[in-house]
């Protein structure tokens, strides 16, 4: 199998007439001739390109509750350091958007949590678990919780589902619609540095920002060099800002002890809507952020000062 694989490869790169010919003169065990058409060669290099496949719920730490947003939930990784977002509802998320931009701000030297090689993958979950999606989904935006922290058996007991609408068998015919109702995006993401800031536009991510602060600011260990990364780095997101303009709507980032700027929730917005006021935002979201960078720096935290 490996030979095979590898000779298919060689094929890929040599292309051609030379395919024809190598295929015609290639042995592989007792004199049985390995024979690629061009076809199952643009196959082979399809697969090779093809980025690996990372999730899957036996990777998922059992013991971490999975904490879910209004459209994602976060579940750890065995490993410790990652994670995976799974998306609640697909009309509402799309992680490809989010990856695609999260590799665009890179040239910014913005930060972000996507591993470049691991995009989106679609998983096929049974109906069941796509429902308990939809109800979260529909739950959180009708509560005040910001947050909510489920155990992730409450997933995993779905997987073994055998209603007739989850999960065809093998071979089974399904219809474009089945495919679509019943499957998830995930990413998996580099789980963020506690503790830290979390801040942004809106008025649950500032009252975050306020209940972290005190023992965030205690955490810093170097405040100087924190505060200046900051400033370093909201330069950065003003200038990406001028030309990123969907970055406008749903503002939102997580801010680590060392002053590094993480941009999250990069699905938001995708329409691209545009604010007619679009430069007071931008200068409300870089005097906001600069005046963390300058309460980091002060060597101690005045509880009537609120920096978010």
């Amino acid at each position: 199998v490996v030979a095979t694989f590898l000779a298919a490869a060689l094929l890929v790169s040599l292309g051609g007439p030379v395919l024809l010919w190598l295929a015609s003169e290639l042995a592989l065990g007792d004199g049985d001739l390995l024979l690629i058409s061009p076809t199952a060669a643009d196959s082979v290099a399809e697969d090779l390109r093809r980025p690996p496949k990372s999730f899957s719920w036996d990777q998922v730490d059992p013991s971490k509750k999975a904490t879910c947003g209004f459209n994602k939930c976060f579940f750890r990784h065995r490993n410790g350091k990652d994670g995976y977002l799974v998306g609640l509802a697909r009309h509402e998320e799309d992680m490809t958007r989010g990856y695609e931009r999260g590799m665009m701000l890179e040239g910014y030297g913005l930060g972000h949590y996507y591993y470049r090689e691991y995009p989106p993958e679609r998983v096929r979950v049974p109906r069941a678990m796509h429902e308990l999606g939809e109800r979260l989904h529909r739950a959180a935006h009708e509560s005040a919780r910001f947050y909510r922290h489920i155990a992730v058996n409450v997933f995993t007991d779905l997987l073994n589902a055998s209603d007739s609408g989850g999960m065809p068998a093998a071979g089974e015919e399904e219809t474009a619609r089945d495919e679509d109702e019943y499957t998830l995006d995930v990413v998996r993401v580099r789980k963020a540095t506690s503790p830290r800031l979390e801040w942004g536009d809106n008025r649950n991510r500032r009252e975050l920002c306020r209940g972290q602060f005190r023992r965030f600011h205690a955490a810093v260990s170097n405040r100087t060099a924190s505060s200046e990364r900051m400033h370093a780095e909201i330069r950065s997101l003003s200038d990406a800002m001028e030309t990123q303009r969907w970055m406008q709507k749903d503002f939102q980032v997580m801010i680590g002890r060392t002053g590094r700027i993480n941009h999250i929730d990069l699905e938001r917005n995708p329409k691209g809507v545009l604010y007619d006021n679009f430069q007071e935002r931008r200068l409300r979201y870089v005097v906001q952020l600069e005046a963390i960078a300058d309460a980091i720096r002060k060597e101690s935290y005045d509880s009537d000062d609120d920096p978010c």
